[in-house]
Order: structure tokens, then C-alpha cells, then sequence
């Protein structure tokens, strides 16, 4: 039961970070590619880190299927936003 407990707990803290800080700011970074702009060195650190954490995190979606679209929509997200800003990069 306390592991139950202890699982969901991590769950929402993760939930919650992915709402008030990861999708916010990989929203602005996308906003920023797709206008044209170019990755900056913050924005490279960010998205790094924030797959790392869908990489460390993982292990808790495959528990939870009902939170395997949310986790495929971010990293698709991720996805088009490198793209864009390689798009970006190439143009010069």
C-alpha cells in the first residue's frame, strides 16, 4: 500500500513539474524556432535535461498507460522543435 502511495506521489510531483515549468518553457522555445530564431545554449541545456527526466521518468508512464500520450506529445514536441532550430541553424 505504501508503495502504491509512495508511486503516486511521484507521479504528481512529476505531473506537476511538467505543467508549471517543462511544457511552458518548451512551448516558448517552439514559439521562438518556429518564428526562426536559434536554439540558445540555455534552451539546448533545457531540453536536454527535460529528456533526460522523460528518460528517467519512463519507467513510471509504462505503470500508468494513461499517461503515455502525454509522454509521446512532449517528446514529439521535442522532436519539432530540434528540427525547426537545425532548419534555423542551416539558413545561417
Amino acid at each position: 500500500m505504501a508503495t502504491k502511495q509512495l508511486e503516486a506521489g511521484v507521479i504528481q510531483a512529476i505531473l506537476q513539474r511538467l505543467e508549471q515549468e517543462t511544457l511552458p518553457r518548451a512551448l516558448d522555445i517552439k514559439q521562438r524556432v518556429d518564428a526562426g530564431d536559434k536554439l540558445m545554449d540555455s534552451d539546448t541545456l533545457f531540453l536536454d535535461n527535460a529528456l533526460e527526466n522523460l528518460r528517467r521518468d519512463g519507467p513510471y508512464v509504462q505503470h500508468h498507460p494513461q499517461w503515455e500520450p502525454l509522454y509521446s506529445r512532449l517528446i514529439d514536441l521535442y522532436d519539432h522543435i530540434t528540427r525547426e532550430a537545425l532548419k534555423n541553424e542551416q539558413r545561417g
